[in-house]
């Protein structure tokens, strides 16, 4: 019996689900998980095929990182309020004894974060493209006019250059 040509099908099970789905909530596209573990992207669209339950597990892992990237986009373009916890060490004497003793002050600051104007900008433009777009609309007046004028123009040309040959 003879052995097959090509190279070792590796075990599906060998691939670590743990890894994949950091790799996928990072927001790395097949291409990208393929080469970080070491398999060819169409072997990851096989495994999808070959396994239901994957290609839905796979689905699901990129949709989380889809929304949390949609929320964050979404609290960039209103604004919102963040808690800065600093701790500061102070160094006193002990009454009693004479000896140094270092007191932590933990201080709670709520600082708001201003609205960022590209993240307006972009959720506008992909919600509400009509009204919203970049690009504008113009119109030449009588250009009707000026296409009929470089067509007979086109049109002259090639009879010269048919007269000529």
């Amino acid at each position: 019996m003879k052995r097959k040509v090509g190279r070792p099908k590796k075990k599906e099970e060998s691939i670590n689900k743990k890894l994949l789905k950091e790799l996928y909530l990072l927001g790395k596209t097949d291409a990208q998980v393929a080469e970080l573990i070491g398999v060819n992207v169409l072997t990851i669209h096989r495994w999808k095929k070959k396994f239901p339950n994957l290609c839905k597990t796979l689905k699901d892992w990129k949709q989380e990182a889809d929304e949390k990237v949609e929320k964050s986009l979404y609290q960039r373009a209103l604004g919102y309020e963040v808690e800065e916890i600093t701790q500061e060490p102070r160094i006193s004497l002990d009454k009693d004894n004479g000896k140094e003793r270092v007191l932590v002050i933990t201080k709670i600051v709520k600082k708001q974060v201003a609205a960022s104007e590209v993240a307006c900008i972009f959720w506008l433009k992909n919600r509400q493209p009509d009204k919203w777009r970049e690009t504008k609309e113009f119109t030449i007046p009588d250009a009707d006019k000026y296409f009929k004028a470089i067509a007979d123009a086109l049109a002259q040309s090639d009879t010269d250059t048919d007269s000529v040959l």
